[in-house]
């Protein structure tokens, strides 16, 4: 300090100057500005990296200043007073800090425009101003009404992003989404035909046949509980179908489900004699004398004289469809007794015999007259 004549003038060190009555020493030292101090260490990665005054620094944004990072005075007291008489945004001797220049980045993602004692930022599409006005925030579009999506939409930085669920396709105007038709395109995976569905589509399969995921498999109607064919028929399952079937003796119905008798017995029917329609096959009907053969449906011969009560004691001789009972000469058969008889030839023949007959078993003889003899055995 050095007196002067009614005054005094100051005399400043290095890095001060004095203002305009010369009677203060204002600090133009420069160094870094730090916007975050930890445990009174100012941290590197918030520092301008443009050398400012101290005035310029703690009378804007900053928090501590310099090599020895010195700590700004807080707001409202003496020394931020004395360090920034004109207020927040002014320096020392009131100049209008600048801080577009000061704070590189001040306005992120728009461009800084100072004004008097602070700045404001103008914004980039997808971003707005914050209240005060200093710094851009990120606009969530997705949180707006109308939503700018037509379906999902996602934030991002400065901007959004539209996109689609499975089955849709994202349209040009990347806001819409259109239904993709999964069956025209071929993107569908479907066995036999395909469908398409709002969002998807759906597999078809043809009749016989059940859904299984995207597969068409066989439908075994010859399992279900009352079963497609006739109670004569027979089932036999198919390849997305069935067929039924009929035993022997039967034939199908126009349906082609029920099994009807086949009436063998209609003109050019095999039997010899006559003909007995039944359930699934015929009968031959066969006259006395004849019996039916077990293995062929045809009329055989019965042979009676396998039966010993044929005959009796006679001699049996089989004929087609019957059979005669034989006995010795001087015999005759009787059905009754079925036994060989005495043939009275004398009574039977009209006289053998010239002079008297005598009846013998199996024969008879005749008598002579005295003076006569019998010739041959009679």
């Amino acid at each position: 300090c050095v007196n002067t004549v009614g005054s005094y003038t100051c005399e400043c060190g290095v890095g001060f100057k004095t203002d305009s009555t010369a009677t203060q020493c204002l600090d133009y030292r420069q160094g870094f500005c730090f916007t975050e101090v930890l445990h009174t260490m100012c941290q590197m990665s918030f520092s301008s990296r443009v050398p400012v005054s101290r005035s310029q620094c703690c009378c804007n944004r900053g928090h501590g200043w310099g090599d020895q990072c010195e700590l700004c005075p807080l707001p409202a007291t003496a020394n931020y007073k004395k360090l920034c008489p004109y207020g927040h945004g002014y320096t020392t001797d009131g100049t209008d800090i600048d801080e577009c220049k000061l704070i590189p980045g001040v306005c992120a993602n728009g461009i800084c425009i100072n004004i008097m004692g602070s700045y404001r930022c103008h914004c980039k599409p997808g971003y707005i101003a914050s209240t005060a006005g200093t710094a851009c925030v990120d606009v969530d579009e997705c949180s707006m009404s109308p939503k700018p999506c037509n379906f999902i939409c996602k934030n991002m930085e400065g901007s959004y992003v539209c996109s689609c669920p499975r089955g849709y396709t994202l349209q040009d105007d990347s806001r819409t989404c259109k239904d993709v038709d999964e069956c025209q395109s071929r993107r569908h995976n479907c066995q036999f035909s395909c469908v398409n569905s709002i969002g998807g589509f759906t597999c078809k399969c043809p009749a016989g046949f059940t859904q299984h995921h995207t597969a068409c498999k066989d439908i075994n109607e010859c399992l279900s509980e009352r079963g497609p064919c006739g109670q004569r028929s027979i089932c036999q399952n198919s390849v997305g179908s069935f067929n039924c079937e009929c035993p022997r003796g039967f034939i199908l119905d126009s349906l082609g489900l029920n099994c009807d008798d086949v009436d063998e017995c209609a003109p050019d029917h095999r039997c010899q004699f006559g003909c007995q329609n039944v359930a699934g096959g015929f009968r031959c009907s066969c006259p006395d004398g004849y019996t039916q053969h077990q293995q062929w449906n045809q009329c055989v011969d019965d042979n009676e004289c396998l039966n010993p009560g044929s005959c009796g004691l006679a001699s049996c001789f089989n004929t087609l469809g019957s059979f005669k009972c034989g006995c010795p000469s001087g015999f005759t058969f009787d059905p009754v007794s079925t036994s060989c008889e005495d043939v009275d030839e004398c009574v039977s023949f009209m006289s053998p015999c010239r002079y008297g007959c005598s009846n013998t078993q199996g024969g008879f003889m005749c008598g002579c007259p005295a003076g006569y003899y019998r010739a041959g055995q009679g």
